[in-house]
């Protein structure tokens, strides 16, 4: 399992924090729309024996609003696998989603006169949910890489990866049924 501890305000204390748990990792943000970097990127942290993953929040941003489209025409849960579907409980309110959809796309002109893509937060907005979800699908990105490292793979093969993580979860639930 793969926990991203945003180390954006207090570094150095997340970098302690991170490295006695194994599993807690620090990150760092990046939302440069368009970048060529992948998803995430590891890298060591001077002084620290954790890894900083450094997420491309851009991308996750583009890819949680094009899930968050996804649906069916009567609005109910699809009764197929729908990949990047997303689930929420009923009981959420309405801020949540408010949060969760709180940025837009602008373009921008720097100060040599190029134009570029920023995500924006509109003043007095609140953007929580919507960093907590793309921590999380960084999180899986993370995880999903590191068990197709094990497996021996170039690059994350979803379902290669979904078929691991579920044959896992059946034998760990299994031995929990076993009691052994």
């Amino acid at each position: 399992m793969k926990a991203l501890i945003d180390s954006g305000y207090n570094a150095p204390m997340v970098y302690r924090f991170c490295s006695t748990f194994n599993g807690a990792l620090p990150s760092k943000g990046d939302d440069k729309v368009g970048s060529s970097r992948k998803i995430y990127q590891r890298g060591k942290i001077d002084s620290s024996p954790t890894d900083l993953v450094r997420l491309e929040t851009g991308h996750l941003k583009l890819e949680l609003y094009s899930f968050l489209r996804i649906g069916t025409v009567d609005g109910r849960p699809p009764t197929e696998t729908l990949r990047g579907y997303c689930h929420f409980p009923l009981d959420y309110a309405e801020a949540y989603y408010r949060q969760l959809t709180s940025e837009d796309r602008r373009r921008e002109v720097d100060r040599r006169g190029r134009s570029k893509l920023i995500w924006h937060l509109p003043s007095g907005r609140r953007n929580e949910a919507l960093d907590c979800r793309v921590y999380a699908m960084g999180a899986l990105y993370v995880f999903a890489g590191d068990v197709c490292d094990f497996l021996e793979l170039e690059q994350i093969e979803w379902g290669v990866f979904w078929g691991h993580a579920e044959a896992r979860i059946a034998k760990a639930l299994d031995v929990s049924a076993s009691g052994a």
